[in-house]
This record gives structure tokens, C-alpha cells and sequence, in this order.
């Protein structure tokens, strides 16, 4: 379990280093980068909602109770904590680590990007400690893939 966490936040710092040696083409390369965000995340909303749907009326209640906490908290790898934490699948490592890799180009542009590295860091972490609490993982599957849905309309803010 262990292995896979480090490799999924790695996404975010193989994505700096890219950056940081190809510095001229990023201005160029941004909305790719944007679309390429976009489309990671559909892909995995898509495939954490398929997981989660079993249940079908609690999980459309919890993707809309996702869908609403995410337009106020706007922390993608919070919810990618939680899709790590309730899938543990290799596809959701995959996906995680491919979204990072933009991710991190972007971020080596911003002002505070080693903060901004440390609070997603923090932010991945916490969904770790559901792991004294017991809640279904499809409810969890349901409401992550709600507040990711919503998180792709808002990628290209970043």
C-alpha cells in the first residue's frame, strides 16, 4: 500500500522536474496540459462511479453530496486520497500519477508552488485516516467521483 502512495504522489514531481528542464515549452504547452488534466479526471470519474454502483440510489446520493462539498473544497488530491484509500486498484494509481504529471508542469509556473506541493501532500494524506472508520467504500467511490466531476469543470483555473 505503501509503494503505490509514493508512486502516485510522485506524479506531481516527475511533472516539476519536466517542467523545470523544459521551461520554454510550457507557455505553449498549457492548454494541452489543461485538456489533458480534463480528461485523466473524466477517466477516473468515470471508472470510480462504475466501481461504486452497486447500490444504485446511494450512490447517486452520495455523488450528488460529492458534487456539492467539492464546489466549496477544491482539493484534488483530497479526493484522490479517497479514491486511493477505497479502490487500493492499480488503474486508479495509473490514472492519479498521469494527472500529476500536468499537474506538476503547471504548478512549476505559480509562486508558491513548494507550498502548494506540501498542502496537497497534507491533503492526500488525511483520507488515510478513515481507516479507523467504517463507511462502505462504494459510498466513498460515489461521493469522490461526484466531487471529481466537478473538479473538471474547474481545471482550467490551474
Amino acid at each position: 500500500m505503501l509503494i503505490e502512495i509514493i508512486i502516485t504522489f510522485l506524479g506531481i514531481v516527475v511533472g516539476l522536474l519536466l517542467a523545470r528542464f523544459t521551461k520554454e515549452e510550457l507557455k505553449q504547452g498549457k492548454k494541452y496540459f489543461i485538456w489533458l488534466k480534463r480528461t485523466i479526471l473524466i477517466f477516473l470519474v468515470t471508472f470510480l462511479f462504475y466501481l461504486a454502483l452497486p447500490n444504485y440510489i446511494s450512490t447517486i446520493i452520495f455523488f450528488i453530496i460529492g458534487l456539492i462539498v467539492a464546489y466549496f473544497f477544491k482539493k484534488e488530491y483530497f479526493y484522490f486520497g479517497l479514491a486511493l484509500f477505497s479502490t487500493l486498484n492499480l488503474f486508479t494509481v495509473i490514472l492519479i500519477f498521469l494527472f500529476g504529471l500536468p499537474y506538476g508542469s503547471l504548478l512549476f509556473s505559480k509562486k508558491y508552488k513548494y507550498k502548494t506541493l506540501l498542502f496537497d501532500l497534507v491533503f492526500f494524506a488525511i483520507p488515510f485516516l478513515l481507516l479507523f472508520v467504517k463507511i462502505p467504500n462504494n459510498f466513498i467511490l460515489a461521493f469522490t467521483s461526484g466531487a471529481l466531476f466537478t473538479l473538471i469543470f474547474k481545471v482550467n483555473k490551474k
